[in-house]
Order: C-alpha cells, then structure tokens, then sequence
C-alpha cells in the first residue's frame, strides 16, 4: 500500500519538477549568452541584458 503511494507521489512531484528544472537549464544558458555578449561587446547600443529581463517579466 505505501510503495503504491509512493509511486503515485513520485509521478506527480516529477510532474511539476521536470519542467521547472528544464526552465532553470534554460534561464541559465541564456544567462550564460548573455554574460558572454556583455563581456565581449561592453555594452554597445542597447543593454542585451536589460532587454532579456524586461521580455523575461512579460
């Protein structure tokens, strides 16, 4: 009965962690991009890094 239980629990906490640790991979690749291009461009025109966060609150 509890390893039923369990499993059930498992399944649905995966449900929702899986996607938020693919969302985490995703921020932090585009964080990474985003440092790189700053670093390399120091800030040339518009702030890249401004602009990502004001789409990323949209």
């Amino acid at each position: 009965m509890l390893a039923k239980l369990l499993k059930y629990e498992f399944k649905a906490t995966a449900r929702l962690f899986i996607p938020l640790y693919i969302a985490l991979i995703v921020f932090t690749l585009i964080n990474r991009v985003v440092n790189t291009v700053e670093i390399v461009q120091k800030s040339i025109g518009i702030n890249i890094k401004t602009l990502l966060s004001t789409i990323s609150m949209v």
